[in-house]
């Protein structure tokens, strides 16, 4: 073979040799390139993901703060309400309850049972003999050194002492459903507290937080 057409046949060898090589490297790039779009597309997936699972929480938390908001709105309201019924404060009434609820019961149950006490007190003040009894046979006076009918924070700490200082049997369970009605029985476990111990427990209502303040109570 002529030394020219060897020459030509060595370029274009070398020349499909460049050709071959420089598809080798774009193939690779499309390769990497369709590597690269897949691991994109799954990062995206994940984050799309990620995000759902985040509004879906935030609807959740939203729900559950507006029905706590609901909750404490109604508990205030029946608060407000029941305890101007029964003659105490809104925050005497929350204390009373955690009081109460120590005990067995609550102001839910009980609030039928304070009426009674305030209607049996007037009553006794009216001279009715049976309900002078009941709080007689407790030393408890249901007026004050001016004959006023004392109010009913001061009238309870002065029945739960002298429900404290009796000895547990048949004639306080008579006096206790006397006073206080036919639930006036559950309600023992509490007057056998005393003032004092009512006291603390309401304190220790306070100091939990589980106070709500009155003008809290009637705004909600």
């Amino acid at each position: 073979m002529a030394r020219g057409g060897k020459i030509q046949i060595d370029f274009m060898a070398k020349a499909t040799d460049k050709v071959s090589a420089t598809m080798k490297k774009v193939n690779g790039s499309v390769k990497g390139a369709g590597k690269s779009a897949g691991a994109a597309a799954g990062k995206m997936g994940k984050l799309n993901v990620a995000m759902a699972a985040i509004a879906a929480a935030a609807v959740v938390a939203g729900k559950k703060l507006l029905d706590l908001a609901n909750e404490t709105a109604a508990y205030g309201d029946n608060v407000a309400k029941t305890s101007t019924r029964i003659g105490v404060s809104v925050e005497e009434f929350q204390r009373l309850d955690h009081a109460l609820k120590i005990s067995g019961s609550s102001m839910e149950q009980q609030k039928g049972s304070f009426i009674r006490l305030a209607r049996v007190a007037n009553d006794a003040n009216s001279g009715l003999k049976k309900a002078r009894d009941a709080f007689a046979r407790i030393g408890v006076a249901v007026t004050d050194n001016e004959g006023r009918l004392k109010d009913q924070p001061q009238l309870l700490a002065e029945v739960a002492d002298g429900f404290a200082s009796m000895a547990n049997g048949t004639e306080k369970t008579a006096i206790a459903a006397e006073l206080f009605g036919r639930k006036g029985t559950d309600m023992l476990q509490f007057l056998n507290l005393g003032s004092e111990g009512i006291r603390k427990l309401g304190d220790e209502a306070v100091s939990l937080g589980a106070v709500m303040s009155g003008p809290a109570a009637k705004a909600a």
